[in-house]
């Protein structure tokens, strides 16, 4: 029988002023060693009274902090792999829509694990940026990594238009969150391309810039 795990999610409120309402979070793993493969097979989104969301799929993030918006929505970051050293990094919008918990929008970074990673930073305003850090110049398996947002992937990136965005240099600030996982590795925040959140959804700062010849 495959255990059905209530996750404790460390969630973050980004403005003192915000309500409060509580995201709930349940993950089905897989039963036995699943080796290099993590994912959970079954996940269960809750916030306050609203009717749950089962988010489609059965090859799901392993989930962890959550992060509560002004506006009473979440974004609940996560982790998979498929192994051969290979990792997604997720980031999931949620909020209630007609008293459905209702995912929005889904941010994915597939990379190898030592470059799997998202800078988190909370602006004064309570909107949320979600940096993602420049490759190193060693990568594994490149031709595989994509970068995609939207529901269905109706924005994909792969690796060329990846390293073609607008990578800013940063300074670490107090409230910044490194999100590593498994490892939790040491901090690259040197580095990112920020992607922000709107009403619609999750969308880059900047495009990529042109090939220059």
């Amino acid at each position: 029988m495959l255990a059905l795990v209530l996750v404790a999610q460390i969630s973050f409120a980004v403005t003192a002023q915000a309500p409060r309402s509580a995201l709930t979070v349940q993950a089905q793993y897989p039963e036995g060693d699943t080796g290099t493969t993590h994912f959970v097979e079954v996940l269960m989104l809750g916030i306050t009274s609203a009717r749950p969301l089962r988010v489609p799929g059965s090859f799901l993030p392993i989930p962890g902090p959550s992060f509560q918006l002004p506006d009473a929505r979440f974004i609940l970051l996560g982790w998979s792999s498929p192994g051969s050293g290979m990792q997604s990094m997720h980031a999931l919008l949620v909020g209630v829509r007609a008293g459905l918990v209702t995912l929005f929008d889904q941010l994915i970074y597939f990379t190898d694990r030592p470059n799997a990673a998202f800078l988190v930073r909370i602006e004064p305003d309570g909107s949320v940026l979600i940096g993602i850090p420049e490759p190193s110049d060693f990568r594994h398996y490149e031709d595989e990594w994509s970068l995609q947002y939207g529901l269905r992937g109706r924005h994909r990136l792969l690796i060329d238009s990846i390293r073609k965005l607008s990578f800013e240099r940063v300074a670490s600030r107090s409230n910044d969150i490194f999100y590593a996982p498994p490892t939790n590795a040491a901090p690259r925040t040197a580095r990112v391309a920020w992607v922000h959140v709107t009403n619609t959804g999750f969308a880059m700062r900047s495009t990529p810039k042109p090939h220059r010849r």
